[in-house]
C-alpha cells in the first residue's frame, strides 16, 4: 500500500483568510466612501475649482448620479 503526501487544507484557516480578505475590502470601501464624501463637503467651499471637482466626482463614478448630497453641494454656496 503506497501512501501519498497531499496537502490538507485547513478549513480554519481558509475561513480566516477569506475573512481577512472581506475585512480588507470593506475597509478599501469605507475609505472610498469617505473620500468621496470629503470631496462632497468642499464643493460649496471651493470658488472657482467648484466646477471642476463636481464634474471630476460625476464623470469618475456614475453611481453618484442618483446621490443627492452631490447635486445639493454647489447649491449651498449660493
Amino acid at each position: 500500500v503506497s501512501t501519498t503526501n497531499k496537502k490538507q487544507i485547513n478549513p480554519s484557516a481558509t475561513t480566516i483568510e477569506e475573512e481577512t480578505r472581506n475585512n480588507q475590502a470593506q475597509k478599501d470601501q469605507q475609505y472610498q466612501d469617505a473620500l468621496q464624501d470629503l470631496k462632497i463637503s468642499w464643493i460649496p467651499k471651493l470658488n472657482d475649482d467648484q466646477g471642476n471637482l463636481y464634474e471630476e466626482l460625476i464623470s469618475e463614478q456614475q453611481d453618484l448620479n442618483n446621490y443627492i448630497p452631490l447635486h445639493i453641494a454647489p447649491l449651498q454656496q449660493l
